[in-house]
């Protein structure tokens, strides 16, 4: 795992303090349809990630453990 330390007031520095276990799943879905000359188009995204710090058991920060993206054009 890596985490940012300070290293100065302005200088942060990446760091590997631990061990880390990452798994996870994701599924997409489209949906069109069309209207004469009109298309119509649903998508839709999932995301599960489990990405676990192994000494704490505890989720990574900035890592979302449901993550759900979509749009409708």
């Amino acid at each position: 795992m890596i985490v940012w330390r300070p290293i100065t007031a302005a200088f942060w520095s990446p760091i590997n303090v631990a061990e880390s276990e990452n798994y996870g799943a994701e599924l997409s879905l489209k949906y069109d349809k069309h209207f004469g000359t009109h298309h119509f188009s649903i998508t839709g995204q999932y995301g599960y990630t489990q990405a676990r710090d192994v000494e704490k058991n505890t989720q990574l920060i900035y890592v979302p453990e449901h993550k759900f993206v979509g749009s409708i054009g």
